[in-house]
């Protein structure tokens, strides 16, 4: 079986992931982990890995350009 890389992130907790830090202080943590980890970031909120963009030309491209090959979940809206 294949690995799947991931962009690096915060470690989080068993079985919630990231969503303590994330329900804390959303704002300043995805700011945190922008910060610390880059214009990429992979997070776990509960089950869901996640990614967060944060560079502009990156956010384009997954929502714009090539929004077709990427899988946005509509569970959080």
């Amino acid at each position: 079986m294949a690995t799947i890389l991931r962009p690096p992130g915060p470690k989080g907790v068993p079985l919630l992931g990231n969503l303590p830090d994330f329900g804390r202080d959303t704002l300043g943590f995805l700011t945190q982990c922008a910060r610390e980890y880059g214009d990429i970031v992979s997070l776990r909120l509960g089950g869901w890995p996640t990614l967060l963009i944060s560079h502009p030309e990156f956010a384009e491209y997954v929502l714009v350009k090539h929004h077709r090959n990427f899988v946005k979940n509509t569970f959080f809206w």
